[in-house]
């Protein structure tokens, strides 16, 4: 290909990217001269021996560097000899994998060793602290000279139409295996030097990303042509979501210094308290939130989440029942639930996106929205809502799938008694299943449609009956969920008291809250503020991406439903009497979140914008920044 065009191209790039590099490396050698060594050490001019080393090495490498520039761009003949004979070695997919691999675990070092000087552990490392100062700008130029080769091979695999055989599944998974390997050495390291104990355990589940990538490049590298593999691949997909789900959502508790039962928890101890025939708790960590009544202390919130943690505390014990992981995986089921839901929904294309799109929305359901925030919590109020989404979700996938009204309406039943305003994800269901019917028949059938909305209702009613019955044997009320009396905020419990549940009195401060209220960020004196207070700020200005919703409307039966559902639920929560308090984001959001992401991939249409993505983007790193300062605003 030596006088091809893309021959050329190729050329070109090479003289541009080691000129670019040989210039960025004279300067960085001059930065690193600019000090001398410390007085005693120095063995010429001033610089020590190891100095002088390190500088002779890195001239020799900018020498090089113009070396090749010059020989590139006049086409030395002994030059193009040497090109050709590298380029017989990358006929070999897996030589060149090697040297990929090799150049990825130096540069991977270099960024962990710059991140170590940066960070407290130089403190306690004062080695760190002068690498950082003598040799940084150095080692970020080499680097560079890494990502340069990498571009340079990218480049070359393209044009040769080989790139595809350097990049297989498994390769890909061996890469993703050495970065956590030095991610995971690094973070111990850094636990080590500063004493600090977050970083215990990280070995339980670090690696289960990894120890999936591998399998399912094995499966590609091996295993593609057998009959059994589409399912393992389809197995090990779906894992992988929820699996990345879980080890992120873990360890960014591991970082907060946030993966114990908190206070306030409360599930584990009605679970045991139900096992023990107690529909009471006995000695409570805390009282805040929770109903006396008669000389005890109730949950008041429905009791769904004490049945759903019951097998670990019968295994585990009340004590030993740790409701942050359990709040963790439950968040990374919902993951699941969440693409399935998309998926289905494409696959009958009811909405236009496709796989890379569904896991984009995805991702900004798991990391751009509190479900993050809330999965982390694992709080009484956090585990309800995360368990409501869960059964939500079933049910909106069981009529996705078409399956009986009786399990569809089981399953917001259940979602119901975690959190009885759920209710208003009927219209979405129902909406669904009468398009699935006017699509079959072409016409209404009256008959059908009230069949279906009978049998969907029926467990539902009966989930509200639950409700009413576990009141009455609680409180004597069937109307009394002990809201009304709960250890709570005293302004709070005033407003309640004074207007009830529900009341046009509290509209213009949920309005704000759900619609307007932004964040306020500062950085003062090395201590990142991202709030004037912990009441939350408002939907879009957390999750900017969710603006999609609006940008193409389409109405038919099943729309019509999502915006019906969602319209209810904003009603109901304009109305209520508490608007979220303590929270990250717009927590609420969770009630009416999977009407509008379906919504939203009406508006993201056939293919995702580059704003979409950035603005996807912009929602994650807010929810990342936002748990940062949750979890360190006291003693930042």
């Amino acid at each position: 290909m030596s006088d091809s065009p893309d021959a050329i191209f190729f050329s070109k790039r090479i003289s541009l990217v080691t000129a670019i590099q040989a210039i960025t490396g004279a300067l960085s050698i001059i930065v690193f001269l600019s000090s001398r060594s410390e007085q005693g050490s120095g063995f010429l001019f001033g610089y020590s021996l190891p100095r002088l080393l390190i500088a002779f090495t890195a001239f020799v490498i900018v020498l090089g560097l113009l070396g090749i520039t010059f020989s590139e761009i006049k086409q030395i003949p002994g030059w193009l000899r040497l090109k050709q004979n590298l380029q017989v070695l990358f006929l070999n997919p897996w030589r060149v994998f090697i040297l990929f691999a090799l150049l990825f675990t130096f540069f991977l070092c270099i960024v962990a060793v710059l991140i170590l000087a940066i960070s407290p552990a130089s403190k306690e490392l004062v080695i760190l602290q002068t690498i950082l100062n003598n040799m940084g700008l150095l080692l970020i130029w080499f680097d560079f000279i890494v990502l340069g080769i990498f571009y340079l091979i990218l480049i070359y695999l393209r044009i040769t139409h080989r790139l595809k055989s350097i990049l297989s599944p498994l390769q890909l998974a061996i890469l993703f295996a050495i970065f956590t390997v030095i991610y995971f050495l690094t973070a111990k390291f850094y636990a080590k030097i500063t004493w600090d104990l977050r970083m215990r355990n990280l070995e339980d589940f670090i690696f289960l990303p990894v120890l999936l990538f591998l399998s399912w490049g094995l499966l590609e590298q091996f295993f593609k042509e057998k009959t059994w593999s589409s399912v393992a691949r389809r197995v090990l997909f779906l894992l992988a979501i929820g699996v990345v789900t879980y080890t992120i959502y873990r360890h960014t508790s591991q970082w907060m210094a946030w993966t114990n039962t908190p206070s306030k928890a409360y599930w584990h101890e009605l679970a045991e308290a139900f096992m023990q025939g107690r529909l009471f708790l006995t000695n409570p960590d805390s009282q805040h939130d929770l109903t006396f009544f008669n000389g005890n202390w109730y949950v008041p919130n429905p009791p769904l989440p004490a049945f759903i943690i019951m097998p670990l505390v019968a295994i585990y014990g009340a004590a030993k029942t740790n409701t942050v992981l359990f709040s963790i995986t439950i968040g990374a089921i919902n993951a699941i639930l969440v693409y399935l839901i998309l998926e289905k929904a494409s696959n009958l294309e009811m909405i236009p996106t496709k796989k890379s799109a569904n896991l984009l929305i995805t991702a900004l359901f798991v990391f751009g929205t509190s479900h993050m925030w809330l999965a982390i919590m694992g709080r009484m109020w956090f585990i309800s809502q995360l368990l409501t989404l869960t059964f939500a979700a079933l049910a909106l996938l069981f009529v996705l799938k078409r399956f009986s009204p009786w399990w569809i309406g089981l399953c917001l039943g259940l979602a119901v008694m975690s959190r009885p305003n759920i209710f208003t994800l009927w219209p979405l269901l129902a909406g669904i299943a009468f398009y699935f019917m006017y699509q079959t028949s072409g016409k209404v059938e009256w008959g059908n449609w009230f069949k279906w909305s009978f049998q969907s209702a029926v467990p539902v009613c009966l989930g509200v009956a639950g409700l009413l019955f576990y009141n009455f044997i609680r409180f004597g009320n069937i109307f009394d969920f002990g809201y009304v009396s709960i250890n709570s905020s005293d302004w709070m419990m005033e407003a309640v008291q004074t207007y009830g549940m529900f009341n046009i009195h509290f509209l213009a401060t949920n309005f704000n809250m759900m619609f307007l209220r932004i964040p306020q960020v500062s950085l003062t004196e090395g201590c990142l503020y991202y709030s004037a207070t912990r009441d939350g700020v408002s939907v879009l200005s957390m999750t900017p991406a969710l603006i999609y919703v609006v940008r193409r409307l389409k109405f038919n039966l099943w729309t019509i439903g999502a915006w019906i559902s969602t319209f209810l639920t904003i009603i109901l929560l304009l109305l209520y009497s508490n608007n979220g308090a303590w929270q990250l984001g717009y927590r609420y959001l969770m009630d009416f979140i999977l009407p509008l992401l379906l919504l939203l991939a009406i508006g993201i249409g056939n293919r995702k914008s580059a704003i979409f993505v950035t603005l996807v983007v912009i929602s994650i790193v807010s929810f990342f920044l936002g748990t940062i300062w949750w979890f360190n605003m006291w003693w930042c």
